[in-house]
């Protein structure tokens, strides 16, 4: 659904998003004795195999620290994704807010960052890590995802509202 959906708006090729996310595996970078199979969250660090400059939740390495949430750029994200208010009418992230955010942060990493080196490709690859948080939060009945499912993906809820969910679970059946 995500992919049909990217291809129709980005005008991406078919798959763009399945093999982004098999490159992970191909590059074969792990700190576990199964590289094929699985990789170690530390390996999100290695700058330009994983990491890359314009992330949207790390900083770039230019900055320091690459590895652990930051909040300072998280924040911007977050306000492009409505996530900082939403009403009964503005509860969802549609693909478009999400690529909007995308690409707000990978433009505000390029002017931060006198470093950025992050190519045409990998900005390509930026995309596909947000579809792939679209998609493992995917509700089909809006085409959308709930922004509080985004915030607690992301840990900058305290706590996942359950009632709210699951009012939202019933509503959906």
């Amino acid at each position: 659904m995500i992919n049909k959906a990217a291809q129709a708006v980005y005008n991406f090729e078919s798959g763009f998003y399945i093999d982004a996310v098999n490159m992970v595996f191909e590059f074969n970078i792990s700190t576990t004795n199964r590289p094929n199979e699985t990789f170690h969250l530390r390996d999100l660090a290695r700058h330009d195999t994983i990491e890359a400059d314009g992330s949207l939740t790390r900083n770039d390495i230019y900055f320091g620290d690459d590895l652990h949430f930051d909040a300072t750029v998280w924040d911007p994200v977050a306000k492009d994704l409505g996530l900082d208010h939403y009403r009964d009418v503005d509860r969802f992230v549609t693909v478009d807010t999400a690529a909007k955010a995308t690409q707000n942060r990978y433009g505000l990493a390029m002017s931060a960052n006198p470093q950025f080196n992050a190519s045409e490709l990998w900005k390509q690859f930026q995309y596909g890590t947000t579809a792939l948080y679209l998609l493992t939060l995917w509700d089909n009945d809006h085409n959308a995802v709930p922004k509080p499912w985004v915030k607690a993906l992301m840990g900058t809820s305290a706590s996942l509202d359950l009632e709210t969910s699951r009012i939202e679970l019933v509503t959906n059946v």
